[in-house]
């Protein structure tokens, strides 16, 4: 497979490529199989520097970024999303343990989609919230 700015090969349908960037494994897991068993593809990165690379490879729908991470937190992370003409169309749902305004506020600039306390959201609430986006980015579309 060719892994050139490509996504993987999706066939018989097409399916949302979801990417999650989450440095706690079992919060990603969690996810992940969530996400799967709605027949979304999943790709998973456990800090902002992977999830960068990850980004920039296969341009997935939608991506799920977590705050706090080590090497390259999620602030870090949407910042170089947003100066990438390409990347920066992608959605983003903030997925955090920071329930604070001042947080909240520092997050704004980045244009995402959802922040979402991952203590106040179900696996199954965070995949009717992907679904929600990407059908109103679908929708935008045409």
């Amino acid at each position: 497979m060719n892994s050139t700015n490509k996504k993987p090969s999706l066939a018989p349908s097409q399916k949302f490529t979801v990417c999650i960037v989450e440095d706690e494994a079992l919060i990603s897991e969690m996810y992940k199989t969530k996400l799967e068993q709605e027949d979304y593809l999943v790709i998973t990165a456990e800090d902002g520097e992977q999830g960068l690379k990850l980004l920039k490879q296969y341009k997935p729908d939608i991506a799920l970024i977590d705050l706090m991470m080590p090497n390259k937190d999620g602030f870090e992370l949407m910042k170089e999303l947003k100066a990438d003409s390409e990347l920066s169309k992608i959605p983003i749902i903030i997925l955090t343990n920071l329930d604070d305004a001042e947080t909240a506020d520092k997050t704004a600039n980045f244009d995402a989609a959802f922040y979402l306390i991952k203590s106040q959201y179900s696996p199954s609430d965070v995949v009717n919230i992907v679904r929600e986006v990407l059908d109103s980015q679908h929708a935008m579309k045409f």
